[in-house]
């Protein structure tokens, strides 16, 4: 028999030889990322990684590998309850007959998050408005996370905006009212970790008057041949906008839907046996329901 030498190789635990984060501090509610690599001089299983309280993995991602080496990029969220303060992520290399490496530790600084920037662009304090109606309110909401919800407000009204754009228009209904006075006009803004920031201005929010009506043509005491046309000349106004006007003179009818300034419409005049006084009236309605009656009388007589 021949003795042959024997050498023994004691299989070498794991190392982890780099951990780098893609930044040193981070924002509650942001992210950041780890490159690590390992080693084994036979065979790498995984890199486990354990991070500190407040600190979640979002993902993963094996960029080199062989059965002797690895090379991960993970990546890290900030919850939203974490701490401000010292945060970390240890990783520890681990081989096919369970041999660990000594754990390597990276730290990242967790910071506040800032709380949302919000501003009304526009209307401008003091601007007046009406009873009822709708006002474009332009904002401006910024956050280093991002604003998560917005609100305006005026009055009873409210418009809630999800994940509004940083700046933007909508429209909030002015409450109604018998009497002028001062309102709060508000934007809030709110981010992700429940940072709300809100922006007032005053406006004046004026009650809605009703609209007039004038019958300038015929005038009083004209004389009609019944069942000839009669040709009336009207004015309307109104500061909201007239819906309706409705021109009579006996059973002859016209309605004007959406009139606006100076107009005309054509009437018969009513037959009739002997002369008559009747009236000529216009009654006008506007978005508020105001409605408003005028007339002059004018003079139909039989045909003969």
């Amino acid at each position: 028999p021949v003795d042959l030498p024997l050498t023994l190789l004691v299989a070498s635990p794991p190392a982890v030889v780099s951990a780098e984060p893609t930044a040193g501090t981070v924002k509650v509610g942001g992210t950041f990322s780890v490159t690590v690599s390992a080693t084994d001089d036979l065979s790498l299983v995984a890199i486990d990684a354990t991070p500190s309280v407040g600190i979640e993995q979002v993902s993963t991602q094996v960029t080199s590998s062989s059965p002797t080496s690895r090379t991960e990029l993970r990546a890290y969220r900030v919850r939203l309850d974490a701490a401000p303060g010292a945060a970390s992520v240890s990783f520890v290399a681990r081989d096919s007959r369970g041999q660990r490496s000594p754990a390597t530790t990276v730290s990242v600084t967790v910071q506040p998050d800032d709380a949302p920037v919000v501003s009304i662009l526009s209307p401008a304090s003091g601007t007046s408005v009406l009873s009822g109606s709708n006002l474009p309110v332009t904002y401006s909401a910024t956050d280093d996370l991002g604003v998560v919800a917005l609100v305006v407000r005026l009055g009873e009204s409210a418009v809630n905006v999800p994940s509004p754009a940083a700046t933007g228009t909508v429209n909030v209904r002015a409450p109604v009212v018998t009497t002028a006075g001062t309102h709060e006009l508000s934007v809030t803004a709110t981010d992700s970790t429940g940072h709300a920031v809100t922006a007032t201005v005053s406006v004046t929010v004026r009650p809605d008057e009703p609209p007039s009506v004038v019958i300038s043509a015929p005038p009083a005491g004209a004389t009609f041949v019944s069942g000839t046309a009669v040709r009336v000349t009207y004015s309307v106004s109104d500061d909201v906008g007239v819906v309706t006007r409705v021109l009579a003179l006996g059973a002859s009818q016209a309605t004007i839907p959406n009139p606006s300034g100076t107009g005309t419409a054509t009437l018969v005049a009513p037959v009739v046996a002997a002369a008559q006084s009747l009236p000529l009236a216009a009654r006008v309605t506007d978005a508020s329901e105001h409605v408003v009656d005028t007339s002059v009388v004018v003079t139909v007589k039989p045909d003969d």
